[in-house]
């Protein structure tokens, strides 16, 4: 497809992002608070914990790693982009950190979590590639383990979600970056197999400036 032609090489776009986003916070007071979306599900994450780590995978600037660890909880942090753990580093300065590819697997042994958080993490990828990649995270949680995750919405129309050259249904080369964008159904259509509980709650994030549509998904592990 010819929105595939002008992709940009997805580890070196997401060290620079992170680095300029350390150059900010170098250069300004410590950014507000971004692990708000985590605070309906403390009860959740205290009493999923106690038997097993939380894995915040695609941990990015570590707001949602500090908050875990606020919680008391033992955290492992993950993320693509070295960068991104010098952040979380930061914020979070006695959390292992891991760094790995996500599309080549979860370096972890099976059931080696209690809870897994991934926020804006799971819509990069190819339809096929994002269901393997959900297996692979499925099976790293305990059973009855939980996942807490956020996506793009079909309507988040600020970031990317009309007007950008279609790869496949619901995902698009924004700018010469594949994102995704999940409806219902598509979530629907995730949570089939392996799971025997899941929500979806349509939530706006106020984070980056202009509203941003998002998916707030909880699934619980068979």
């Amino acid at each position: 497809m010819s929105g595939t032609d002008r992709s940009q090489d997805p580890k070196a776009l997401w060290e620079r992002r992170f680095a300029a986003l350390r150059r900010r916070r170098e250069a300004s007071a410590s950014p507000a608070n971004h692990a708000r979306w985590l605070v309906p599900w403390e009860s959740c994450l205290r009493s999923s914990a106690v038997v097993a780590p939380v894995l915040d995978l695609g941990c990015g600037d570590g707001r949602d790693t500090q908050y875990l660890c606020k919680l008391g909880l033992d955290v492992i942090a993950a993320d693509f982009s070295w960068e991104a753990l010098t952040l979380t580093r930061q914020v979070a300065p006695t959390v292992p950190l891991v760094t790995f590819d996500i599309r080549q697997g979860l370096p972890f042994r099976p059931s080696a979590f209690g809870v897994i958080i991934a926020s804006l993490v799971l819509h990069y990828f190819p339809w096929e590639h994002t269901v393997w990649i959900l297996d692979e995270i499925r099976s790293r949680l305990k059973p009855d383990g939980h996942l807490l995750m956020r996506v793009n919405a079909t309507d988040d129309l600020h970031y990317g979600a009309s007007g950008y050259p279609e790869i496949e249904y619901h995902y698009y080369n924004v700018n010469g970056e594949p994102k995704r964008f999940f409806d219902r159904y598509d979530l629907s259509r995730l949570f089939t197999r392996g799971w025997q509980h899941s929500t979806f709650k349509k939530e706006i994030m106020a984070e980056y400036g202009l509203p941003k549509s998002v998916w707030v998904v909880h699934a619980q592990r068979d």
